[in-house]
C-alpha cells in the first residue's frame, strides 16, 4: 500500500522530467513533488500541474491498483481522447482512426473538456457491463480551482 508523506505544487528552479508524460518540466513551471512510500521505500513523483490536473479526471477510468504510472497515464489518456476529443479534432485521421499528435493524445484539448465535463460511468444492462460518458462538472474541477482558470495557458506550456 502507498503511504503519502508530502504532496506540493512547486515551481521549478531547474529541468525536471515529468513522471506521468515524461515531457520536460522547465525552470519557472509549476508542478507537482509528491514523495511517498511503497513496501518501505520513499519514493519521488513529479507530474505538471495539467498532467496531475488529468490524472486526477481519468483515475477512475485508468483505474489503477497502487498508484498511477506512466503507463497507465498514457493508456488512459489515449482511450479516453480517442473516445470523447479525436472524433471533433484536426489531429485525427479518420482513415486511419488514430490521433497524429506526436503523443497519441492531445493533453491540453483533454484539460480543455475536462474544465466543464467529467467522466461517469454508467452500467449498461443486466450483464454488467460499464459504459464510459460525459456529463456536465458537478464541481469545480481542480485546476481551474488550484490556477484560477489558466489551463490553456499551461497546456500551451506542456504541449499537446
Amino acid at each position: 500500500m502507498t503511504e503519502e508523506i508530502c504532496t506540493q505544487m512547486r515551481t521549478a528552479r531547474k529541468e525536471h522530467i515529468c513522471d506521468y508524460c515524461g515531457k520536460k518540466i522547465m525552470p519557472g513551471e509549476r508542478y507537482e513533488h509528491y514523495t511517498g512510500k511503497y513496501d518501505g521505500e520513499i519514493y519521488v513523483w513529479k507530474a505538471h500541474e495539467l498532467c496531475t490536473f488529468v490524472a486526477q479526471e481519468v483515475w477512475e477510468y485508468a483505474d489503477p491498483d497502487e498508484g498511477m504510472s506512466a503507463d497507465d497515464f498514457v493508456e488512459a489518456c489515449s482511450d479516453v481522447c480517442r473516445c470523447f476529443v479525436c472524433p471533433d479534432c484536426g489531429k485525427w485521421d479518420t482513415g486511419d482512426e488514430e490521433c497524429e499528435s506526436g503523443d497519441g493524445y492531445c493533453l491540453d484539448k483533454m484539460a480543455e473538456l475536462f474544465q466543464t465535463k467529467e467522466l461517469y460511468r454508467e452500467k449498461r444492462d443486466g450483464y454488467g457491463y460499464t459504459h464510459w460518458k460525459l456529463r456536465e462538472r458537478k464541481r469545480e474541477p481542480w485546476l481551474k480551482t488550484a490556477t484560477s482558470g489558466k489551463a490553456k495557458e499551461i497546456a500551451g506550456s506542456v504541449g499537446g
